[in-house]
């Protein structure tokens, strides 16, 4: 407990938002979640505070263009998981930045293991 690392949660359905701000709390972790790509963009072009994002990108859109394409115009200024049911869209893109690829049906366990090692290599950088 006690982390106090805030993550993002950036997925269009409800369930998974509510069960990852669920488990990561209880890990001691500050999770905000949003379902909206503009909002998720507008949080980026602030340089926010967050230490990490999970992010699902299907289905999120802005300006009728895809969220992941509209993304690849931004270095993310915090660790990205790519956390979805279609791995095999996304493998090929890159991020600026870089990201991890996860499936949601890998145990939430492998989810937090990979989570607290992100966190822990971005606090060991010079800001």
């Amino acid at each position: 407990m006690g982390n106090k690392a805030r993550i993002l949660i950036v997925d269009r359905n409800n369930n998974v938002c509510r069960l990852l701000a669920r488990e990561l709390g209880a890990e001691g972790y500050f999770v905000d979640t949003i379902d909206d790509g503009t909002e998720l963009i507008n949080i980026i072009k602030a340089d926010s505070a967050y230490d990490l994002m999970i992010l699902d990108p299907d289905r999120l859109y802005v300006a009728g263009k895809s969220l992941f394409e509209i993304l690849n115009d931004f270095v993310i200024p915090f660790p990205v998981i790519i956390y979805t049911s279609c791995i095999a869209f996304y493998e090929n893109s890159a991020l600026k930045g870089g990201h991890l690829f996860m499936e949601k049906n890998e145990p939430i366990t492998q989810l937090k293991t990979i989570i607290e090692k992100l966190i822990k290599l971005k606090k060991r950088q010079p800001s």
